[in-house]
């Protein structure tokens, strides 16, 4: 009977994780959102940059907690891709409005990680409100990255190109707050990756995953050993990007006085509830 339970519990953790990278996929393929955000909010930060810098000390263990957030990630990325018309034309602020409700849900989470002691007390330092200074002030730097491409043309796609795509979707999922999307539409190579997905490119795909790897194998010590010797500021950056995502999100959010909008704040507050959910889940499978 033990046995048992702990089987459907393992099944329900993985299915849990697969939604949570459901989620993340979700939040990287839609324009002004962002996968590392999304990651940020469900409390899977720091455990997937750990997972992936000793995927091979202690493989079993990570590719174990890495397949179902990729597995989700993967399917709900590529059903994004091949639903993107209708969502962004019939229901993009619904959507948005349920992502934004989600990453709203991951700040006391966050604020947990960076600032609770072996006593599970919070304990905070007015140095960490440099660092959420710092990381509020990278909607102004995020904001410019966004549009600096604008005013140059688009760049013609090709294998080379969808390399720039991939390292440009690490450095999203790497440093949070960061909307790839709404850069590679900038660039003018979201419709046509959109494209190679939905048709299954391998070619271009292959380029877009050494893009993702090359990105992450040079990044990925660097991230966790700031994370390791600077632990509470890493995270007080990390809580002013949330609030600098929060902030651009809602900036995007469109307020009309038409029974919709009880519709949209139901959402809102469903994607906190189903966040929180989410945090007390992620809780329990550490």
């Amino acid at each position: 009977m033990e046995k048992n339970k702990n089987k459907n519990n393992g099944i329900s953790f993985f299915l849990k994780r697969m939604l949570a990278g459901a989620f993340m996929g979700i939040g990287g393929i839609l324009p002004g959102i962002s996968g590392g955000i999304m990651c940020v909010s469900m409390g899977l930060y720091e455990p997937i940059i750990n997972a992936l810098d000793t995927l091979f000390k202690d493989f079993k263990k990570n590719i174990l907690f890495l397949i179902p957030i990729g597995l989700g990630a993967l399917i709900a990325g590529f059903l994004t891709s091949k639903l993107l018309g209708v969502l962004l034309d019939k229901y993009e602020m619904a959507l948005m409005y349920t992502l934004v409700g989600l990453i709203i849900s991951g700040v006391p989470s966050l604020v947990r990680e960076a600032y609770q002691d072996e006593n599970k007390k919070i304990k905070f330092k007015w140095s960490y409100a440099i660092a959420i200074i710092a990381g509020l002030m990278m909607i102004f730097l995020l904001g410019y990255i966004e549009h600096a491409f604008e005013s140059g043309g688009k760049i013609a796609f090709s294998s080379w190109t969808a390399l720039l795509a991939g390292a440009i979707i690490a450095i999203g999922c790497l440093i949070p707050g960061l909307s790839t999307a709404a850069i590679l539409m900038s660039l003018g190579i979201y419709a046509p990756l959109v494209e190679a997905v939905n048709g299954f490119d391998i070619k271009i795909l292959l380029f877009v995953l050494l893009g993702i790897v090359v990105i992450t194998i040079l990044l990925i010590k660097g991230i966790k050993k700031l994370f390791q010797k600077f632990h509470s500021y890493a995270y007080s950056f990390v809580i002013g990007l949330l609030f600098s995502s929060i902030i651009g999100a809602i900036m995007k959010l469109k307020f009309v006085f038409e029974p919709v909008q009880i519709i949209y704040i139901i959402l809102l507050i469903g994607g906190i509830a189903l966040g929180i959910y989410m945090d007390k889940q992620m809780e329990l499978m550490k």
